[in-house]
């Protein structure tokens, strides 16, 4: 290579890194701005701040993205919202969080499925987004990403609107950023 030559920065992705004697073994997929992404907004449009992830989907749709990155949303099962997760290397989920002690409008970040309590007997009728997520990490191993980031926007107690409130929309807007963020490899 010529002196002179740029070489492009990319951040890699290290999937694991184990310490074997005195070295360190590291495994390293593509470079953050080459995989695959979704963002996938979920919620209920008719329960008014339910609908952040939603809301905070259709507007990063709008945003200046990379051509790696598709934007979806939904109201429709956990189990077609996992569906719609397989073939990417990495997925970003956009939600609505009820019933925590914190303020509406603030942010929850999920990276491990690993990290939540192990899967119980489930229904398809009893299970949560992230009890799917997890079955479909079991089930489509190769197929399914390899990261796996869960937004939660806290929320009060929903009611039949189609308004949202305006500490939830000053919530998505913060997170718009995070998540942009996000895609690029850079600390907010």
């Amino acid at each position: 290579m010529p002196i002179g030559t740029s070489i492009p920065r990319f951040r890699w992705k290290c999937d694991t890194a184990n310490k074997e004697g005195n070295e360190l073994a590291v495994t390293v997929t593509k470079p953050i701005q080459e995989q695959k992404t979704i963002i996938y907004g979920w919620g209920n449009p008719i329960f008014g701040d339910d609908a952040a992830g939603i809301q905070a989907a259709r507007q990063l749709n709008e945003c200046n993205l990379p051509s790696t990155v598709e934007v979806a949303w939904s109201s429709s099962s956990p189990f077609s919202v996992a569906e719609r997760f397989l073939g990417y290397d990495r997925a970003v989920l956009i939600d609505a969080f009820v019933g925590t002690d914190r303020e509406s409008g603030e942010i929850i970040r999920f990276t491990g499925l690993a990290d939540q309590k192990p899967l119980s007997m489930l229904t398809p009728h009893t299970a949560s987004i992230l009890d799917v997520l997890k079955i479909y990490r079991e089930l489509y191993p190769l197929r399914f990403p390899s990261r796996v980031i869960v937004y939660g926007l806290c929320i009060n107690n929903p009611e039949m609107t189609n308004e949202i409130t305006y500490e939830l929309e000053t919530g998505i807007n913060n997170l718009l950023n995070l998540i942009q963020c996000e895609l690029t490899g850079e600390s907010a």
